[in-house]
């Protein structure tokens, strides 16, 4: 460890020099010339001075023989003990999506991973990863979502080198990636973090970066980014941040370092303060006096960093503005994905903050909602009036930092750098806000960036608790806290290994969200296409029926259940044979409720390409011999022309 602490074996016990106390005494000098030094034993209590250390601290020499082997059990355990926790972060992902049972691309990666995406299959121009989104659209086009990460569509790209491979191996392959790059991101964290709070005692800062570093790793919020190929970009992002702050990194590797989060993923650009303050705080931690005086002056072989960082940050932005690439057309924002995204004036500003409280309870490994993949309409309900008990959440939370605020402004600079810093951290949590518009609502993938500092600060607090008590001699006390902080690991890692199995086939994960979000109306629709024929083995046309009927229950306007209406619709007419006798009267009902449903279809944008096919193979084979399945061809194709002209009204106005 850097931590530039001296040890040394005494008589059998490891010795430790006061940081402080080394301080105050390099300025006084012995008669001699030589300066006084004062060596303090760790498991001493009180200022006992070692009897085996002279005055000049000279170690009998009896005894030196001791110093070396001290000395490498302490550099042993800063080797081994790493490793450890190492395996650890990457067998609590490995094991569970090793042994799960199903192993299968699940929602973004069916598209992400297709042999129809040409930017990951390599089968396009490389040239063109840098001119599309992250789902193959090209960034100018009004339907594209505007998530430009051509460098995680390169690292997709290069893990299919072999052109098309749709075999499960390639899948197990991806996610292991994930998982090896969550391991050493966690390594990362706990690395920064011992430069966060230096400490000259090599056994506290080993316990600080083992502690922070399991936290890190145990995190359930980073299940569905580790797991999930499609969301890699955020753990990607974050792994290039912590490259960024540490002094040590060269400067021209930070410029390429930046540019590989700016093109990972778009909301990199939102740890751009927490990256400058957390740079500053530990390059102030080098300095001898900390003060304002010398927080100032540590700023100053910063200067070129930040630039850097500023730069590159307004130069992408630039870009962005330039090529009116920054705003997602509100047209694809749904509310069965976003159900606040719409909401405007008074109830928009007592909503959003409770999204906030949430994504900061998952921050600090507390999920009051539940997990789930998604949170839609009518999942979480909105804030109505002042009156909802909820708002007691978000408002707690304000108040804890703001009086946590006061108390670090009164304790100093150290301190309120160090609020500072967790405060920017938190920030990151900016674009579910509602200032801005994104696509995303509730999602874990979302605090990953924010999870750094909580996970840092809480490894601190439990390395103060534990040395305290150790340093009292409290041994029931540091037993008991040990205890309870084992037990929560053993939570956290139960909860992670729990996720990452629903994370790797697609019944399992809907199932979760269907049971957190019984009310969410999307999560009643894709339950609805399991059942339907989309698991053979799991086919139930009526419950999926009643899933459907759920969905349209909860939200009227989610367009999408007129396809699956529709396709289960088509299943029965074809079961039962009713295309023998289309004009029969007695089938004419089952007929015309499915052609409502096939035409609501074509007039939904987002199920528009799916459904035309069968529109027109339905009506072309129908009205082939019927003149009354003509008259309702007829009758379907002028309420699609209604829909077309009140479309263009509208745009018009």
């Amino acid at each position: 460890m850097k931590d530039g602490a001296s040890s040394k074996g005494v008589a059998g016990k490891v010795t430790f020099s006061d940081p402080i106390d080394d301080s105050k005494k390099a300025s006084s000098k012995k008669k001699n010339g030589k300066p006084k030094e004062l060596i303090k034993l760790a498991k001493n209590d009180g200022n006992k001075v070692d009897p085996d250390v002279n005055e000049n601290n000279a170690v009998r020499s009896d005894e030196e023989s001791d110093a070396p082997k001290l000395s490498g059990y302490l550099y042993w355990l800063n080797v081994i003990i790493p490793i450890v926790t190492h395996g650890i972060a990457i067998w609590v992902y490995f094991a569970p999506i090793y042994y799960a049972e199903v192993q299968e691309k699940v929602l973004d990666e069916i598209h992400i991973l297709s042999d129809n995406f040409a930017d990951v299959r390599g089968t396009s121009p490389w040239t063109d990863v840098f001119k599309n989104d992250y789902w193959g659209r090209p960034m100018t086009k009004i339907d594209s979502h505007k998530s430009w990460r051509p460098f995680s569509i390169l690292l997709l790209r290069w893990l299919n080198l072999d052109g098309v491979d749709t075999t499960l191996d390639r899948i197990f392959v991806h996610r292991m990636i994930g998982v090896i790059i969550h391991a050493s991101l966690a390594e990362s964290v706990s690395v920064v973090g011992c430069q966060l709070f230096p400490d000259a005692n090599p056994v506290s800062s080993l316990i600080l970066r083992t502690i922070t570093k399991l936290i890190f790793a145990l995190h359930p919020c980073h299940v569905e980014a580790v797991v999930n190929s499609a969301n890699r970009p955020h753990i990607l992002a974050l792994l290039v941040s912590m490259i960024a702050v540490d002094c040590r990194t060269h400067i021209v590797f930070l410029y390429a370092a930046y540019v590989i989060g700016l093109t990972s993923a778009e909301t990199f650009i939102f740890q751009m303060p927490a990256i400058i303050l957390t740079m500053l705080a530990i390059q102030w931690n080098m300095t001898t006096e900390r003060n304002l005086s010398s927080l100032r002056s540590s700023l100053i072989p910063l200067l070129p960093r930040i630039f850097v960082v500023c730069g590159l940050t307004s130069v992408y932005l630039f870009g962005r503005y330039y090529y009116d690439t920054l705003q997602i057309n509100p047209e694809l924002i749904r509310k069965a994905e976003n159900a606040f995204a719409h909401y405007e004036g008074k109830r928009r500003l007592l909503s959003f903050p409770l999204v906030v409280a949430i994504h900061i309870g998952k921050m600090f490994t507390i999920d009051p909602i539940g997990s789930s993949h998604e949170y839609g309409f009518d999942c979480v309900r909105g804030v109505e009036s002042e009156d909802d008990f909820r708002l007691i959440y978000p408002a707690g939370i304000a108040l804890t930092l703001l009086v946590t605020a006061i108390v670090c402004l009164k304790r100093g600079t150290g301190a309120t750098l160090m609020f500072l810093v967790f405060a920017a951290w938190l920030a990151t949590l900016f674009p579910i806000c509602g200032f801005i518009t994104v696509g995303t609502f509730i999602a874990d993938r979302l605090t990953i960036a924010s999870s750094f500092g909580f996970c840092v600060f809480a490894g601190k607090a439990l390395t103060m608790l534990f040395c305290h008590f150790h340093e009292r001699k409290n041994n029931e006390a540091l037993i008991t806290s040990a205890l309870f902080c084992l037990m929560w690991m053993s939570n956290l890692y139960g909860r992670v290994s729990k996720r990452a199995v629903e994370w790797t086939g697609n019944l399992s994960l809907l199932q979760s969200s269907l049971d957190t979000c019984p009310r969410s109306a999307k999560s009643n629709l894709e339950m609805s296409k399991i059942y339907s024929g989309l698991y053979p083995e799991k086919t139930n046309i009526t419950h999926a029926l009643l899933l459907i009927s759920r969905a349209e229950e909860i939200d009227p306007d989610f367009c999408d259940v007129h396809w699956q209406f529709a396709q289960i619709m088509f299943q029965n007419l074809q079961k039962g044979f009713f295309f023998s006798h289309p004009d029969d009267p007695r089938n004419l009902d089952r007929f015309e409720e499915f052609e409502d449903r096939l035409t609501s279809s074509v007039m939904c944008s987002h199920s528009a390409n799916s459904a035309i096919t069968l529109f027109q193979t339905y009506w072309k084979l129908l009205t082939k011999d019927s003149n009354r399945a003509k008259l309702r061809y007829e009758r379907q194709l002028q309420r699609i022309q209604d829909k077309i002209g009140i479309k263009q009204n509208q745009a018009q106005v």
